[in-house]
């Protein structure tokens, strides 16, 4: 699938040599995807085994392509191998910034011990989420909001609103609660499949500050989160919630006229209630990259 993404990703991109690029760069990342579910004192993880990620971008005066991925690894009989992808087409204005992207996490690790994070319990869990979110600057400030490429920088702060769309599904080969849990999380133990359609708004604040030829800049942004959750297994059932939803990012970087190198981190989280379980997911990765301007 990871060959798919980048054959088509490289067919767009020969399909527009004729404009001007801006930059283009690559990036790695470490991302930290978790699932979890919390009942009764009684809380378990879900995550991907953490890994170096490869990323390649490619940015043009208003638009940017990116895709980030994991090499698959054979499983052996100790270690199940996790694997991650992220492609993203991106449109921008002075204004606006439209994301359209497609995530993709397979085979999830079972936190046993929260405290310690030690790893256990390999499973065969797995996720996608595939979406859009678009984007509006009250000033013109894109550039320095999207934070993986800033022209011009200067001191400045601005606000911003975001409203998204997001179709996410985990599931895997048996109940979504292994079954060692089954008697702490019973009424999600034989759920198979969760599946989310979810629609966001949000209002933030971004901010960028340069020292010599250094920038730090980042994000907040805080709004509600209306779902659809439909579970599956033994019958499927139907619920709807609204639940807060946070997004944060920070980072430093070296520039001039010809690259620019920072390291950076952002997290995403939310949290609801199924039934008498708290459910939440939280999206967090840091990154290095570099990006060459021409």
């Amino acid at each position: 699938m990871y060959y798919q993404l980048l054959f088509f990703f490289l067919f767009i991109l020969s399909s527009s040599v004729s404009a001007q690029f801006l930059g283009t760069g690559l990036k790695y990342t470490e991302p930290n995807y978790g699932h979890i579910f919390k009942n009764n004192q009684k809380e378990i993880r879900f995550e991907p085994n953490p890994q170096v990620e490869v990323a390649i971008q490619f940015i043009g005066p208003q638009y940017a392509f990116g895709l980030q991925f994991s090499a698959e690894k054979e499983e052996d009989e100790e270690f199940l191998e996790s694997s991650y992808s992220d492609f993203v087409i991106s449109y921008y204005s002075a204004q606006m910034l439209v994301d359209l992207f497609y995530r993709d996490f397979q085979d999830f690790y079972v936190l046993e011990d929260i405290d310690e994070l030690s790893r256990s319990n390999p499973e065969t869990l797995s996720g996608s989420d595939i979406g859009a979110e678009v984007l509006f600057m009250t000033e013109q400030n894109l550039f320095e909001f999207h934070g993986d490429f800033v022209f011009n920088p200067k001191t400045n702060y601005d606000y911003f609103y975001k409203f998204g769309f997001v179709h996410s599904e985990i599931g895997g080969d048996g109940s979504l609660i292994p079954d060692q849990y089954s008697e702490d999380f019973d009424q999600l133990s034989a759920i198979e499949t969760l599946t989310t359609d979810a629609a966001m708004g949000q209002m933030g604040v971004s901010g960028l500050y340069t020292f010599s030829s250094f920038f730090v800049n980042g994000f907040i942004s805080l709004g509600p989160r209306l779902e659809s959750l439909l579970l599956e297994g033994a019958k499927k059932e139907s619920i709807v919630l609204i639940s807060p939803m946070v997004e944060g990012f920070a980072g430093i970087s070296y520039f001039n006229k010809d690259l620019q190198i920072g390291l950076r981190t952002r997290i995403r989280s939310f949290e609801s209630t199924i039934r008498d379980t708290r459910y939440s997911q939280t999206y967090m990765a840091q990154n290095i990259y570099l990006l060459m301007f021409f």
